[in-house]
């Protein structure tokens, strides 16, 4: 597996696994309508930002990008991996390459996290 970050040639995968993710997780915790607003809740140009900025770090397995983790401002943001992947540390492993890149370019000592519930 490779951590790299993220290009902007990647931002319609992550828009793709972020919505994969939220699919699969979300409505065993949320009503219909609540799934639906997560789905419709992105940010594009957030995510954008991200990736100009060499702020969001994405996982590859075999060429196929498969979770990314990345920060804005003092936030964890954008944590999705592929379900099929999920419970193997990747997540681990993405949040830890945001910290720590918060913390070098940064010197912030802490990061937030704003969360859904099945997260």
């Amino acid at each position: 597996m490779l951590i790299r970050v993220a290009e902007a040639g990647d931002s319609e995968v992550v828009v793709a696994l972020r919505h994969a993710a939220l699919s699969a997780s979300a409505p065993s915790v949320y009503s219909a309508r609540e799934v639906g607003e997560l789905l419709d809740d992105l940010d594009v140009d957030e995510l954008c930002a991200m990736i100009e900025d060499r702020q969001l770090f994405v996982a590859e397995i075999d060429g196929l990008v498969v979770g990314c983790a990345g920060w804005r401002g003092t936030y964890l943001r954008h944590v999705y991996v592929a379900t099929d992947v999920q419970r193997e540390g990747l997540g681990t492993r993405l949040v830890a390459r945001a910290e720590s890149d918060l913390r070098h370019r940064t010197s912030a000592e802490v990061i937030h996290v704003a969360s859904v519930i099945y997260a």
